[in-house]
C-alpha cells in the first residue's frame, strides 16, 4: 500500500487527479493540514477502508486473534485440508454456543 503525503493546499488544487489516484491505485493520501499531526487526515479507497474495518473486526477478541494464528501455524506446518466450496456449504452448521 502507497502512501503519499500532501498539503491541503495541493489537494484543493488538484482534488479530482488525487481522488483518481486513490481510487485507481489503492494508494492512501495522507493530507497535512498545518504544522501538528494531528490535524492531519487520511484519505483512502472504500476497498483499502473495507479491508481495514474486516480485519480489525476479525482481530477484535482473543478468540479470534488465537483462532487465526492456529491457522497460520497450521498453514505453515503443512497441514491443508482441500474442500470445494460446494461441499463446505452443503455441510450442516454447528449450532452457536
Amino acid at each position: 500500500m502507497a502512501l503519499t503525503a500532501i498539503t491541503s493546499t495541493s489537494l484543493r488544487e488538484k482534488l479530482k487527479t488525487y481522488l483518481d489516484r486513490v481510487s485507481n491505485s489503492l494508494e492512501t493520501l495522507i493530507v497535512s493540514r498545518g504544522s501538528n499531526e494531528r490535524d492531519a487526515v487520511v484519505i483512502m479507497s472504500i476497498e483499502t477502508y473495507n479491508a481495514l474495518t474486516e480485519t480489525n473486526h476479525l482481530l477484535s477478541t482473543e478468540a479470534n486473534r488465537d483462532r487465526l494464528q492456529e491457522s497460520i501455524a497450521e498453514l505453515h506446518a503443512g497441514k491443508l485440508m482441500a474442500k470445494r466450496m460446494e461441499d463446505l456449504e452443503a455441510a450442516p452448521r454447528k449450532p452457536k454456543p
